[in-house]
């Protein structure tokens, strides 16, 4: 992934949305919907999207990740590509 397409990841295909449009909470929220519903999150959104909820939150894009993949394990979903799936 290119500079280019980390500052404009664009909108989502779902929602229509930016990144940049939404909060911390809305961010996460989607990321889980996605993963339940098995929707594809394309690859430079959800990394922006990680990387908003990390800097809003101040806990960093590792930490969001881990909060969103939390929560989708424990409604029994499971996140594709995920590490050691």
């Amino acid at each position: 992934m290119n500079r280019r397409q980390r500052r404009n990841p664009g909108r989502h295909p779902v929602t229509d949305k930016r990144v940049s449009d939404l909060t911390s909470t809305e961010l996460h929220a989607q990321l889980v919907t996605d993963a339940v519903t098995g929707v594809a999150t394309p690859l430079p959104w959800a990394v922006a999207a990680y990387d908003r909820i990390g800097k809003l939150d101040r806990i960093g894009p590792e930490a969001a990740y881990q909060r969103v993949r939390a929560e989708i394990m424990a409604l029994g979903a499971v996140m594709p590509g995920a590490p050691g799936q």
